[in-house]
C-alpha cells in the first residue's frame, strides 16, 4: 500500500464518514474522503483523479494526518492566532483621549472628527508610551470607538 498508507481507528472512520457525507463544509468533507480512501488502500494518484484534486493536495492531507493527527488533517489554523498587538493600556489611553474634548488636550477645535482624532492619536501615541498606536488605522479606531459606545460631535 505504500509509505503513506494510513490506519484509522473505528471511531476515526465513523467520524470521517459523518464529515464526508455532510453537506456544509465541502473542504472538510473532501479531506475526510481523502483519508477514508487512502485508508481503504487507494493510491494517491487514484484519489487525485477520483476527486479531481492534485496529488500534492492528497499528499499534504495524508502527511498531516500521519504527523499531526486527524484534526490537523481536516482543519487549518488550529493555533490560537496572533497575539493582540495593542495592549489594554494602549486601548484605554486611546479611549480616554476620545472622551476628552480636543480643547482639553490643547487642540484648537471644539469637537472630534474621526480624521482629527486619528491624527491626534497618531501624533501623540509614541510620546504617551504607546508607539504601536502611531500606526493605528481609522477603521480600527472607528471600530474601537463603536465598541466602547463613544460618540462625539
Amino acid at each position: 500500500m505504500g509509505a503513506s498508507h494510513i490506519s484509522l481507528t473505528q471511531r476515526e472512520r465513523q467520524y470521517l464518514k459523518v464529515l464526508a457525507d455532510g453537506d456544509k463544509a465541502r473542504r472538510t468533507a473532501d479531506r475526510a474522503r481523502i483519508l477514508l480512501l487512502r485508508a481503504d488502500g487507494m493510491t494517491i494518484q487514484d484519489i487525485a483523479e477520483k476527486m479531481e484534486l492534485s496529488t500534492r493536495t492528497i499528499q499534504t492531507r495524508i502527511s498531516r494526518y500521519r504527523h499531526k493527527g486527524l484534526e490537523a488533517a481536516l482543519f487549518d489554523n488550529l493555533h490560537p492566532g496572533r497575539p493582540a498587538e495593542i495592549s489594554p493600556d494602549a486601548k484605554e489611553w486611546l479611549l480616554d483621549t476620545a472622551r476628552h474634548t480636543p480643547a482639553d488636550l490643547g487642540c484648537q477645535w471644539d469637537s472630534w472628527t474621526l480624521k482629527d482624532l486619528h491624527g491626534y492619536i497618531q501624533g501623540h501615541a509614541e510620546g504617551a508610551g504607546f508607539p504601536r498606536l502611531s500606526t493605528v488605522t481609522k477603521v480600527y479606531l472607528r471600530k474601537l470607538l463603536l465598541d466602547a459606545e463613544i460618540i462625539w460631535g
